[in-house]
Order: structure tokens, then C-alpha cells, then sequence
């Protein structure tokens, strides 16, 4: 590894231990980024790293005091080195390799020979292990946690509210009288209606339309967030009946990958994904994705009582009169709209962007994504939805976010 490479990961681990969430491929666009500028002009050094390693209005306090710490020392190692080589940024996959490589170790304190070796731990007033995960961001994990929160995420029982259908089948009791088997039996008496039979509604799976938000905005959680997609649609089952489960994903323009998540293995259906996707990481337009999706895939996959989840943090660079007049159009077609928002989770969040502004009169329920406990509680609410579609409950928002008196159309003129 060039001292270049060694001086910039340094950099990059100080911003990680000041709270910030700095993602393997925001580092390799960093070091891409240097190729175009002069290294030793501070101020446009400073822009490059606060373009590409700052992910929201919160870390900018944070990423000015480390960037003029490291400046100070590594201003002249800087100043000496050339800019970053060909061979530093051969590929984007060997970079993040080795990127990925460095930010991963943590170096861990040597012992103290006047340690007392034996320790004391009370368990009763710790969290175990897998209670820590639950609780913990998605974009807090490191690659051993994600393998573990993967594998706790397979365990969660995701089964939809039954729905009654408009089908029929024989009951030993019941409000309907099934005139047919009734007649059937009274020919064996002669005519004579000894027993009354009956039937029934039956009640079927709900339909689950899935549109996840993949640009760049979203990169810290589009990994999990697809594993949660791809485990729901493989737990396609319930009750002996198929669920049908169809996911779509946006950036810029809607890409359905309802048949590549029908791949059992994950990792290849990942990588199918990225390679079908080619804003991944990109843009947003939410209008213009919604628009899409209304009118291509809606008639086609928004039958039978079918429920609707978008997840996104609603940063949007379209129009938001867009969105909100196709938000509306999803939501008069579904029996249900759930927005997912994994920023509900974040320190001082309110729903304010444009995107979220435009779109939240028309959501059902507006619900946080940011960690395992917050997906086990989805599971309990899509558990729990009525069996009959437009039944006049409120919207479900946070409680955090109720307190502060943003629900409903109140949260959105405040």
C-alpha cells in the first residue's frame, strides 16, 4: 500500500471513531475524486472529502474538527506525495478491497502487566449479545455483526394478515346457507330438507408490493435492507398458501426484481441485482419512479387486497408536486401504504425534506427501518393489518415523533 493510501485510510478511520458513518465505497470515491485536483490546495482537499465522506447535516461539525486535526500532520506528507496513481485506483473492487481491509481492523489496547487478570462481570444488569444487535444501526455494523443480524433476521416470522376472499368454502356453521350442497343432500331424502348446510368466506394471503429506495442517499442500508427483500420473498408461504411478493427498486428509474430474488442464494441474487440496476447509488427521482410504477406495474401486481411498503429517506431532486400527486395514485390502489424511513432512528429527526413533505398525507403508516428491533416491529404491524382495506385508522408514526407534534398533516407545516 502507497503511503498516499496509508495517509487517507488514516483519515478515514478517525472520521469512523468521531461518530461518522463512512462506507468502504465512500472512501474508494474519495481517493477517485484526488486524481482531478491539486492535493496540497487545502480548501478544495476539503471540499473533495466533505463531498464524498459526509452523508448528512449532522456529521459536519464532527468532519471539520477531524479534517483540521489531520491537516495539521499530514499537511507536508500530503504536500510531498503525488497524486493518487493508476496502479492506487486500479479498479474500484481491488480498492475496496483494500479499503475495506484496513477500516475493519481496530486496533485493540495491549494489557497492563499490573492487571488484575480475573473480571467480575454482573449478568444480570447486562444485554446479551443478540439484545445489543437488535438495538443496534444498521449502518453501525461491522462485517461480523452483519453476518449475525443477517442470520437473527432469518428467524423473524413475516406473515401478512389473512384477507377474506370472495371464494367460498363449506362451514359446519355459518350466516350463508350453501343452497347447493343443501339440495344435494335433501335428494337423498327424497326431497326432504333434513339438515341445512352452510359455507363460507375463505381467507387468503395478502399480496406484498415492495419499491426500495437504492441511491446513494440509501448506500449505508441498501445491503440489509435487500437481505430483509430477499428473506421475505423466499418466506413466500403461509397457511399452506403462496404470498405472492413482488420488489422493485429505484434510484432514478424502477427496476423490477421480483424473478432474480427468486434465487435462493443470496449473495448471487445480490449481485444480479447490482448488475440489472444501473443507478445503483445514484440519484433519486421518487416521482418519476412512482409514476412508472403506477402506471406499468400497478394494475398488474395491486390486486386482491395487496399492501404496499416504500422504503426510502425521502431526499428527492424532482418535482415534488410529482410525488405527491402519484404517492396519492399508489395509495387510492393499495389497501395499505407503509413508508419505511430508516433516518427515524437519527438524532433530531424530523420528516422535512421535500420528498417526505409531499408524501406523507398519503401514507397509512409511517414507520422507522434502522435496526433489527425496528423490522421485528414491522412484522407485528403487517401482522396485525385489518382483513378489510381502507378502514379509516390514523396513520401510525413513531412515538418520538408524535410527542413532538409531527403527525399527520401537522408534522408537515411545523
Amino acid at each position: 500500500m502507497s503511503p498516499f493510501i496509508a495517509h487517507l485510510l488514516r483519515f478515514a478511520r478517525e472520521l469512523r471513531e468521531a461518530g461518522l458513518r463512512v462506507t468502504t465505497a465512500q472512501v474508494v470515491r474519495f481517493v477517485q475524486a484526488l486524481r482531478h485536483i491539486d492535493i496540497a490546495d487545502r480548501e478544495t482537499f476539503r471540499d473533495v472529502a466533505r463531498c464524498t465522506l459526509v452523508s448528512h447535516r449532522l456529521e459536519v461539525l464532527a468532519f471539520e474538527r477531524v479534517f483540521a486535526r489531520f491537516w495539521t500532520h499530514a499537511a507536508d506528507a500530503l504536500s510531498a506525495a503525488v497524486s493518487p496513481s493508476p496502479e492506487d485506483v486500479r479498479s474500484s473492487a481491488q480498492a475496496a478491497a483494500q479499503v475495506g481491509l484496513v477500516l475493519r481492523q481496530s486496533p485493540r489496547p495491549e494489557p497492563s502487566p499490573d492487571a488484575d487478570p480475573r473480571r467480575v462481570v454482573d449478568r444480570a444488569s447486562t444485554y446479551s449479545a443478540e439484545e445489543i444487535l437488535r438495538r443496534k444501526r444498521f449502518d453501525e455494523l461491522c462485517p461480523d455483526e452483519l453476518a449475525a443480524v443477517t442470520r437473527m433476521m432469518q428467524r423473524i416470522s413475516w406473515r401478512l394478515e389473512l384477507r377474506r376472499s370472495r371464494r367460498h368454502r363449506p362451514a359446519s356453521r355459518g350466516r350463508q346457507p350453501d343452497w347447493r350442497r343443501t339440495i344435494a343432500s335433501a335428494v337423498r331424502y327424497d326431497g326432504e330438507w333434513i339438515s341445512r348446510r352452510w359455507r363460507q368466506r375463505t381467507a387468503v394471503p395478502r399480496p406484498l408490493v415492495v419499491i426500495a429506495d437504492v441511491s446513494g442517499s440509501m448506500e449505508r442500508y441498501t445491503r440489509l435492507l435487500l437481505t430483509f427483500l430477499h428473506i421475505i420473498t423466499q418466506r413466500g408461504t403461509q397457511h399452506g398458501q403462496r404470498q405472492r411478493v413482488e420488489t422493485f427498486v429505484f434510484g432514478t428509474r424502477l427496476t423490477r426484481i421480483t424473478r432474480t430474488f427468486g434465487t435462493r442464494d443470496i449473495d448471487a441474487a445480490l449481485t444480479e441485482v447490482s448488475r440489472q440496476v444501473v443507478d445503483w447509488a445514484g440519484g433519486t427521482r421518487i416521482g418519476d419512479s412512482l409514476r412508472a410504477f403506477n402506471r406499468r406495474w400497478a394494475r398488474r401486481v395491486l390486486g386482491r387486497g395487496a399492501a404496499v411498503l416504500v422504503i426510502s429517506d425521502g431526499w428527492d431532486r424532482g418535482d415534488p408536486a410529482l410525488v405527491r400527486r402519484e404517492v396519492a395514485r399508489l395509495h387510492r390502489s393499495c389497501s395499505r401504504l407503509v413508508w419505511l424511513n430508516p433516518l427515524i432512528g437519527t438524532r433530531d429527526f424530523a420528516p422535512r425534506t421535500r420528498g417526505l413533505v409531499a408524501a406523507l398525507p398519503h401514507v397509512d403508516d409511517f414507520l422507522p427501518v434502522h435496526n433489527l428491533a425496528s423490522l421485528e416491529g414491522l412484522a407485528r404491524h403487517l401482522a396485525a393489518l385489518p382483513s378489510s382495506p381502507k378502514h379509516g385508522r390514523p396513520a401510525q408514526q413513531p412515538a418520538r415523533l408524535r410527542g413532538n407534534g409531527l403527525s399527520g398533516s401537522d408534522s408537515l407545516s411545523a
